[in-house]
């Protein structure tokens, strides 16, 4: 490692703390080719990960011209260098073309924003952009009549609509519920009256920070409000593209005392055709997908006393113990694992895809593809578009279940189905500030842009598959026994149900391998 920083100092480059760790191991025979190599192939001032697989190929290629004119100990050297990088980089490489051609199945959005300083500027540029994208939803809305910004809005009395984010709410001592809104011109006070029943249950359910648009009548002093209009999400029902299942699971938490690892050992013998009745071995031959939705491993150091929990200390070698488990499903299974707030990656959304540095032993699988937390894939059958899937681990649930009446007072946790209807309806996977950590941009993905066809979730460790508006929910049980922090806390964890969906069809159905033999 010191002489890769050496010959960055020699260079004038700097080289970001994650690739320095991802060359740790070599050789200083090579390290100032190297860093030649990498800054000829993109001359960059600072040298990140992101730059060095981007540009491995070529990489690689000079290297192995640097290979046939050194001498033996810088052959071996660059050997080495082969070995640990150049079959990962042709290994991604098949991965990319079965993605592209034979499994159909595309990632349409997948994150890979890089961290960095963040000022109080990109927190305005962030909520600018969530309240222009999600106005131009709302402005399709009929029910807006008389659409005008806030800073148009007169002495004189008068019926407007308008669209804004929720910058405060507050309830008075009569129970009216004043909210204050605010666009790109300004902000004005809003009113909604106790004695609108219906109107008062739909201001309960609103939260700080979401866009949303206000049918009202009054002035500039204070507007009382007629009606609340959130972006929510309307779709026909699709008609069913797809071939063979795809199955939902979650919640793995590998390396934990907890990790119900005979149980899982149960649903790789049936995805494999090896468990079950006859008619049961025909269906589970034709899962072509399964989708792992985050918490892959318990981690390291997530919360206190953790370490009294874990079977597996070294987050490693809980990554290496999930990889050898997922290595024995059948080769034809497609595997899209996203990463969850216990996974070694930020926990700041939208979380990249899983880190070599501790996963590596997972990207060897090669039916096996990494997304963000969020991400949509879909699955098609040939040209034809299929099912848009997103999804999210959920790390935002906790603040919504905890905080939103019409959801804590009617299940909460246990009705995780709630929560994905509640931010369906909000558009948003995480309308409120503190609700989940998130990375500000110029643009917002936690917005659910394109409308999914499903929407997949876990996290609350608890299964429910619903309908939202023709849109199939999908929250995933766990692999994981009641913890300790769980037990304080009263949360009752639902282990060991798979969500299988029929592709052809859209049916879908909860098996259950708790009780399997």
């Amino acid at each position: 490692m010191k002489e890769i920083i050496q010959s960055c100092v020699r260079k004038g480059c700097l080289i970001e703390p994650d690739l320095l760790d991802l060359l740790r191991d070599v050789s200083p025979l090579i390290c100032d080719n190297l860093i030649e190599t990498i800054l000829a192939v993109q001359n960059r001032k600072i040298l990140t990960k992101n730059i060095f697989f981007e540009n491995i190929k070529q990489i690689v290629k000079i290297f192995e011209q640097i290979g046939q004119t050194g001498d033996e100990l810088k052959k071996n050297a660059i050997q080495e260098f082969f070995q640990k990088f150049c079959d990962f980089s042709k290994e991604k490489e098949e991965k990319e073309l079965v993605k592209n051609y034979d499994s159909g199945l595309e990632i349409v959005k997948s994150y890979n924003i890089q961290s960095r300083k963040v000022t109080v500027e990109d927190f305005v540029k962030y909520f600018k952009a969530r309240l222009i994208e999600l106005k131009n939803v709302l402005q399709e809305r009929t029910e807006l009549t008389n659409l005008t910004s806030i800073n148009k809005i007169s002495s004189q009395r008068q019926n407007v609509s308008i669209i804004g984010i929720i910058y405060n709410i507050k309830t008075t001592k009569n129970k009216n519920i004043i909210l204050e809104i605010e666009d790109m011109t300004g902000k004005i006070t809003t009113l909604v009256h106790n004695s609108k029943e219906d109107l008062i249950k739909k201001a309960k359910e609103l939260v700080a920070d979401e866009v949303v648009g206000l049918r009202c009548n009054g002035n500039s002093e204070i507007l009382f409000v007629n009606d609340i209009v959130t972006p929510d999400i309307f779709v026909e029902k699709k008609k069913t593209k797809g071939n063979g299942y795809a199955a939902f699971i979650a919640d793995l938490h590998v390396g934990s005392t907890k990790f119900l690892e005979e149980t899982f050992l149960k649903f790789i013998k049936w995805i494999n055709g090896e468990l079950g009745n006859e008619q049961q071995r025909e269906i589970s031959k034709k899962v072509k997908y399964l989708f792992i939705v985050g918490d892959i491993v318990d981690g390291v150091g997530i919360y206190p006393g953790q370490e009294d929990e874990l079977s597996i200390k070294n987050i490693s070698e809980q990554y290496q113990k999930a990889a050898e488990l997922l290595g024995q499903i059948r080769g034809d299974v497609n595997i899209v694992i996203c990463p969850g707030n216990h996974d070694a990656v930020r926990i700041t959304e939208p979380q990249p895809q899983l880190d070599l540095k501790y996963a590596e032993s997972l990207y060897k699988l090669k039916n096996a593809f990494f997304v963000s937390n969020p991400a949509i894939i879909n699955l098609h059958n040939g040209n034809e578009k299929g099912f848009d899937i997103l999804l999210y681990h959920g790390y935002s649930f906790d603040y919504y279940a905890n905080n939103i009446d019409a959801i804590r007072l009617n299940g909460g946790y246990k009705k995780p189905e709630l929560i994905m209807h509640f931010l369906l309806k909000k558009r948003h996977l995480a309308p409120t500030h503190s609700s989940t950590l998130y990375f500000p941009q110029e643009s917002d993905p936690l917005i659910i842009g394109l409308v999914p066809d499903i929407f997949v979730s876990a996290h609350v460790h608890k299964s429910a598959i619903s309908q939202y508006n023709n849109i199939l929910t999908i929250s995933c049980s766990c692999w994981q026994a009641k913890t300790s922090f769980q037990e304080k806390v009263g949360h009752e964890p639902d282990p060991c149900k798979v969500p299988l969906l029929n592709l052809e069809n859209g049916k879908i159905n909860m098996l259950d391998f708790s009780g399997q033999k």
